[in-house]
């Protein structure tokens, strides 16, 4: 992390769209890409422009986050106005665990987990065995109840591993069309490969 002195994206991380303030710069990219690191703000704000610099022209100050822990721990970043006395904008990146939540409100089956065929076949096995269960029980309302209670915790756990896997493919997915256009614009990748990864 720190003011690497030259944006590094010239279209967008500059307020002029160029810049040309700077030195060794394939090889400060060679050398991110050999750590497996990225940007995290930009990775999650693709589009934003937002000047660090002291004249507020282009964008020096970055924090690199490992490919893997960003998938996994991303949270939000962001620039802000410094408290003490400096002419860069501050930047952070907070990186926590998944929250799952604990809420013990009202939950409704989302039906996209009904579209997963391992989880309808685990359902319609464990009801044709309620069935049996019901049909011999001498308490067939409790039998229920109970069903229901473990069903429930179970939907919800997939439900659960669903989301995560979702999220962690998409931002999979974003990066690497990120990389795509990079690698694109500094001529190491084709127009037919950049466009497969689109």
């Amino acid at each position: 992390m720190g003011d690497f002195n030259f944006p590094m994206d010239r279209l967008v991380d500059s307020i002029s769209g160029q810049s040309n303030h700077h030195t060794a710069r394939e090889e400060c990219f060679a050398w991110l890409q050999e750590l497996h690191v990225l940007d995290a703000w930009r990775v999650h704000h693709p589009t934003a422009r937002v000047y660090s610099s002291p004249k507020r022209n282009n964008r020096l100050d970055y924090i690199f986050v490992d490919e893997l822990l960003c998938q996994e721990s991303y949270h939000s970043s962001e620039y802000f106005e410094p408290s003490d006395p400096t002419d860069h904008l501050w930047h952070k990146v907070v990186l926590q665990t998944v929250a799952h939540s604990r809420c013990k409100g009202y939950w409704k089956l989302p039906k996209e987990l009904l579209e997963n065929p391992d989880i309808k076949d685990a359902i319609i096995h464990e009801a044709k065995a309620l069935l049996d269960t019901l049909r011999t029980s001498a308490d067939p309302g409790t039998v229920w109840q109970i069903w229901k209670r473990k069903t429930k915790r179970f939907l919800q756990k997939m439900h659960t591993r669903h989301q995560v896997t979702k999220r962690n493919s998409l931002q999979t997915a974003h990066i690497q069309w990120l990389q795509a256009q990079w690698k694109h614009n500094h001529g190491q990748l084709s127009l037919n490969d950049f466009n497969t990864a689109k």
